[in-house]
């Protein structure tokens, strides 16, 4: 939700009957700005190695984040680029950490990506069965079952490529569909895990409320 949401409510007031039932209105704030991303259809398989090398993905429009609390917990940033065909959802994080760490013991404390998605975008208030949730880490491990997870280290920190089949995201894909998204990262130095996201939804304490998730588009083919 923004500011500007409105949501409808009914308040029934004590000793009256059912038609006697009034109607108010009332805003929720939550601070939070819902973000959009886009997802074109790439127009050839994906090699899945954690190189991110593909033309497509030069191609795909790049959504950059990092921890936008004062002061930062996380000095980490992403640039994450999305892609779609008729088997899967593709998703490519690019990031800088100068720190890696990762030990398979629990996934939120490791570095790597974590992801939220709405199959039927129906912002409901909390997770139902059409949503989604994945987490990695460095040594390729995904908290989600059916999904390739490659990773790369670089000079700067790493690049980590995903599929997620959309038979594990139990929606069926098409050009111009919307999906609930929220992007996040995972950042962990010297045992400590730290989380962040592009919207600063950990701010309200919860990642799993999609109705302030934002939006990912699948486009067309490139």
């Amino acid at each position: 939700l923004t500011s500007a949401t409105t949501r409808k409510a009914k308040a029934v007031k004590a000793g009256l009957l059912d038609s006697a039932v009034a109607s108010a209105s009332f805003t929720v704030t939550s601070g939070v700005v819902p973000k959009s991303a886009t997802a074109p259809q790439t127009p050839s398989p994906l090699t899945l190695d954690g190189q991110l090398s593909e033309p497509a993905w030069a191609l795909a429009p790049p959504v950059a984040f990092s921890d936008p609390r004062s002061p930062p917990k996380s000095e980490n940033t992403a640039t994450v680029r999305l892609l779609w065909d008729a088997t899967a959802l593709y998703v490519g994080y690019t990031v800088t950490d100068t720190q890696l760490e990762a030990t398979g013991q629990g996934l939120a404390q490791d570095d790597g990506a974590e992801l939220y998605l709405d199959g039927a975008h129906n912002q409901s208030v909390t997770m139902d069965a059409d949503d989604s949730h994945l987490m990695t880490n460095l040594q390729n491990q995904s908290s989600l079952a059916g999904v390739t997870v490659k990773t790369v280290t670089t000079p700067t920190g790493y690049t980590q490529e995903l599929a997620l089949p959309w038979s594990v995201l139990k929606t069926p894909p098409s050009a111009g569909k919307v999906l609930g998204l929220l992007l996040a990262l995972n950042d962990r130095d010297n045992g400590v895990g730290v989380q962040f996201d592009w919207q600063n939804l950990i701010s309200l304490g919860s990642y799993a409320q999609p109705q302030y998730w934002g939006t990912l588009t699948l486009g067309g083919p490139l």
